[in-house]
């Protein structure tokens, strides 16, 4: 601080002087009746070092919610193709388009009601309601007649799927399945049903059920799951098409033999949670594997039906 009286003791900066008023510095105004106050202690440095700080947080922000928007895009995109799995009655098949070819996808769909096992109990609650039976299967709406196109052996597809799932089944230690023609023959008839009647889903266009299939046929189906448990019935459905390219999950599949047309089914089957879990219960004995195939646009579209017990 200076002493010279002509100089601000603040900034050493000449002083302002008058008669008939203390003396005041034009500088930093200090007075030498009232000090000037200081100026804030906070220094250009600090002061940039928050600004930096500040800019830090807002662009981290920013980055925060463009993340967000984006997982939230990814989650909407995610949910049509990838699924968690699919309940005991499931109807998601929908009407999926592979808009590369323009062709209905590969689908397939399942479902295994199971019976409570109460004593008295009327029907199968997880099921649905059992609608009544109206007609028995006859030679119009039997799917034991012939397919549209005969180059085509679904007698040899149906066989090659119940091979390929009994090679699934023993690789994970299950006991394979028996051969059933009669849940066979119910197989076979959903298929060309569904087939005839453009439809895909375990509840037809009249709303009969798995139930009322197995009931249309005469096939009782009681198999054990524990005590006081047991199932009536499974079924897994799947729809294709045959010398025609096809999205699946490996891919563009082309199926031109009954072999791999199987094979390609069971892996769809394999490849969907609720589908695999429904043919490997370990309490399943026996299967029957329905497949029908129907002209469509020039290409030969394919049900299969699997009917478990």
């Amino acid at each position: 601080m200076s002493n010279d009286p002509r100089t601000c003791p603040r900034c050493n900066r000449p002083l302002a002087r008058s008669d008939d008023r203390a003396p005041r510095c034009q500088y930093c105004g200090w007075s030498a009746v009232r000090p000037a106050p200081r100026r804030p202690e906070t220094s250009i440095r600090s002061q940039g070092a928050i600004a930096t700080l500040a800019r830090g947080v807002s662009s981290l922000i920013a980055t925060l919610l463009r993340l967000a928007l984006i997982v939230a895009v990814l989650s909407v995109v995610a949910v049509p193709f990838g699924g968690t799995g699919i309940s005991v009655l499931d109807n998601t098949a929908g009407e999926a388009h592979d808009a590369l070819e323009d062709l209905r996808s590969s689908a397939a769909d399942a479902q295994s009601p199971i019976d409570a096992g109460r004593e008295g109990a009327e029907r199968d609650e997880s099921a649905g309601d059992v609608a009544t039976r109206t007609a028995t299967p006859n030679a119009d709406t039997d799917a034991s007649t012939s397919d549209t196109n005969a180059t085509f052996d679904r007698a040899a597809t149906g066989r090659y799927v119940h091979q390929y799932i009994n090679e699934e089944r023993t690789e994970r230690g299950l006991e394979p399945l028996d051969f059933d023609e009669d849940l066979r023959e119910v197989a076979r008839y959903y298929s060309a049903r569904m087939a005839r009647e453009d439809f895909f889903s375990h509840t037809a266009p009249d709303g009969g059920t798995l139930a009322d299939r197995y009931d249309r046929f005469g096939y009782d189906c009681r198999v054990s799951i524990d005590e006081g448990r047991v199932a009536t019935g499974g079924e897994n459905l799947a729809y294709t098409y045959y010398g025609a390219p096809v999205r699946t999950d490996d891919g563009i599949e082309y199926y031109d033999s009954e072999r791999d047309l199987a094979r390609g089914i069971v892996d769809g089957w394999m490849n969907s949670a609720g589908h695999r879990k429904n043919l490997l219960r370990s309490y399943w004995e026996h299967q029957g594997i329905g497949v029908y195939a129907i002209e469509d646009e020039g290409r030969l579209r394919v049900y299969a039906t699997q009917h478990l017990c």
